[in-house]
């Protein structure tokens, strides 16, 4: 687990019961939620759960490196069809995991970090461009 200083998890100030009552369900669900083959885990994965590569819903951390592959260029990613452009590295019994294709380039990330992303939907086009500009 992270540093206590560097774990930003908690509601905000000035929600309304019910507001709050949505963080609560939500911040459980990404926290405890561990998912199996019988609530949805698919046969490929790359996690059980949520808090598992963002832990206190922070960036992860160098065990939690995940790979990406493909391009990023005008022509789009070539390789959606072998599963790009993430890699499950983890696979339920009688499933195999996932590996890169020879010759693919790749990266390997830290998982971002996700606290905050919920405030993305309170801007406004108006906030975002400001008053009386198009977009």
């Amino acid at each position: 687990m992270p540093e206590s200083s560097s774990i930003l998890d908690g509601s905000i100030d000035g929600l309304t019961q019910s507001e709050n009552l949505q963080f609560l369900r939500g911040d459980a669900a990404f926290n405890d939620e561990v998912f199996t083959t019988f609530n949805g885990l698919g046969p490929l994965f790359v996690a059980t759960s949520c808090g598992s590569c963002h832990a206190g819903d922070g960036k992860g951390h160098p065990f939690t490196t995940l790979t990406r592959f493909g391009q990023s260029d005008d022509t789009g990613n070539h390789f959606l069809t072998m599963g790009g452009p993430q890699l499950p590295p983890r696979a339920n019994p009688g499933f195999t995991p996932e590996q890169l294709p020879s010759g693919i380039p790749f990266s390997r990330f830290t998982p971002p970090a996700n606290t905050g992303l919920g405030f993305l939907n309170a801007v406004t086009d108006e906030k975002y461009f400001g008053v009386g500009r198009s977009q």
